[in-house]
């Protein structure tokens, strides 16, 4: 598949990174830096040091102070953009002859920070497989390839996922309550309900497997909040329904009359209320 920036078959996300120096304030040995994702023609735009300012002043004016304006003229074009890669391949052996391990065999965008985990799981897995088979080669690396694409595509995707959530999901309040949930039920049944990324970055359940378990917790969940929404529902009518008599009455609405013109204009000073007789 021949694209405009690679000419082979590997897959680029429509964005680019820079990253950026945001000096320490005290000691020069606590410099850290930040990333800058966005799309290619994005960059492009971004070609004189005025462009540069007037871009971080509309979007970021907070990173300003932290990182110095003078710095961000400067460190903005010590650097072209980067372009992010998504490598997924279908088998990572040629026969029992060659192998393929980490980058190599997937190389995936860096939101979860999982890329080197996964090449290292990779020397661990095959370890495994040499000294479960007798550092038989012909055994060991197609069933090293037959055990870590799926494994790998998983955590390609869920590499991306992230990246989308860190974008926009986390601006919603129905996202930052599951994650709320979650957490609930995790601390009250941690064998059962475990968060995606504890799943994904402290525990060795396989990648496809962590996907697998995750889509079912949110099916268990969903199922949940359906029920009990449903439930709630249910009772409130009853209860409404139960007491209905009683809030028709006279002199129900006689007090209401009475008390809640007063109950606004307290709370509503500039607006007047009158009680018809």
């Amino acid at each position: 598949m021949k694209k405009i920036r690679f000419n082979y078959s590997h897959v680029y996300i429509p964005h680019g990174y820079k990253e950026l120096t945001i000096p320490p304030k005290n000691g020069e040995d606590k410099s850290f830096t930040c990333t800058l994702f966005m799309p290619f023609e994005d960059f492009e735009k971004l070609c004189k040091a005025e462009e540069v300012m007037g871009f971080f002043k509309t979007h970021f004016p907070d990173s300003i102070n932290l990182i110095g304006s003078v710095n961000l003229k400067t460190d903005f074009f010590l650097l072209p953009p980067q372009a992010l890669i998504s490598v997924k391949c279908s088998t990572f052996c040629l026969d029992s002859k060659c192998v393929l391990m980490g980058d190599a065999a997937h190389a995936v965008v860096p939101f979860y920070g999982q890329g080197m985990n996964a090449g290292f799981e990779d020397c661990h897995v095959f370890s495994e497989l040499m000294e479960q088979y007798g550092n038989d080669f012909r055994i060991c690396v197609p069933e090293f390839s037959q055990l870590r694409v799926p494994d790998a595509h998983a955590i390609s995707d869920l590499a991306m996922y992230n990246y989308k959530e860190m974008r926009s999901h986390v601006n919603s309040m129905w996202f930052l309550y599951r994650k709320y949930l979650d957490n609930i039920l995790h601390k009250l049944m941690p064998s059962t309900f475990i968060p995606l990324y504890s799943m994904v970055t402290f525990t060795r359940i396989r990648y496809h497997k962590v996907v697998l378990r995750w889509k079912w917790q949110k099916r268990v969940i969903n199922t949940g909040l359906v029920v009990f929404g449903c439930a709630m529902t249910c009772c409130g009518t009853y209860l409404l329904i139960k007491h209905l008599p009683q809030l028709i009455k006279k002199d129900t609405f006689t007090q209401l009359s009475t008390h809640l013109p007063k109950v606004l204009s307290s709370s509503l000073p500039n607006f007047y209320f009158t009680k018809n007789s």
